[in-house]
């Protein structure tokens, strides 16, 4: 348990420190380590990825919507990938234009909140909505992505950095799950606070 708040505070903390660099803004965006470097760059994009990673773990252990959560943490991680995916070629084919942006990048941060809200209330929601806002919180980040990116390489080196971040946040997940029930019930509150917290930092809310 130590272990789990000392991760939840360290993460909590790098989010404050690394918000000035929420929009990622001056980074180098061609290349393969450019890439991967990305993800760790603005707050954003690793509090969220973190967290779904995390929300994966959780619900692997879960009754979710009153049923065996079998399967549930792989619908959810496809969901994730998905829903980056689609950011990417909507901006890749033209729907989406460098205005859109100042829009994607809020919707990006509020996503924590909606991480927190599935955090705290995993067992209540479906498989199928869990996956469904997995996917929502999972397209403005692709679309940021897509207009920031130059080339394939870049985002080779991304996706793989974004997959590492969403298998250490599973592990965080699965640790927590295993602790007694009310242990893990207040590390998941604690967690979601600390998520909901960040989220409202990040988009200027008053906290």
């Amino acid at each position: 348990m130590k272990h789990s708040l000392r991760f939840i505070a360290s993460a909590t903390a790098l989010g404050a420190a690394a918000s000035p660099a929420f929009a990622h803004e001056g980074h180098e965006t061609t290349g393969l380590l450019a890439g991967m470097l990305h993800p760790v760059t603005g707050a954003d994009h690793l509090l969220v990825t973190l967290g779904l990673g995390l929300l994966a773990g959780l619900v692997s252990t879960l009754q979710v919507g009153g049923k065996p959560a079998a399967g549930a943490a792989g619908r959810l991680a496809l969901a994730v990938v998905l829903g980056a995916c689609a950011g990417v070629m909507l901006v890749s084919v033209g729907l989406v234009g460098q205005t859109l942006s100042a829009l994607a990048e809020p919707a990006a941060a509020l996503g924590l909140l909606v991480i927190a809200l599935m955090l705290a209330g995993a067992e209540r929601l479906s498989p199928r909505m869990l996956a469904f806002a997995a996917a929502a919180v999972s397209l403005p980040h692709g679309l940021l992505h897509g207009l920031e990116s130059q080339g394939p390489a870049f985002l080779a080196g991304l996706v793989l950095t974004s997959l590492m971040l969403f298998a250490a946040g599973s592990l965080l997940g699965r640790q927590i799950a295993s602790r007694g029930v009310q242990s893990a019930m207040r590390l998941r509150h604690l967690t979601a606070a600390g998520f909901a917290g960040l989220g409202m930092l990040l988009v200027g809310m008053p906290v």
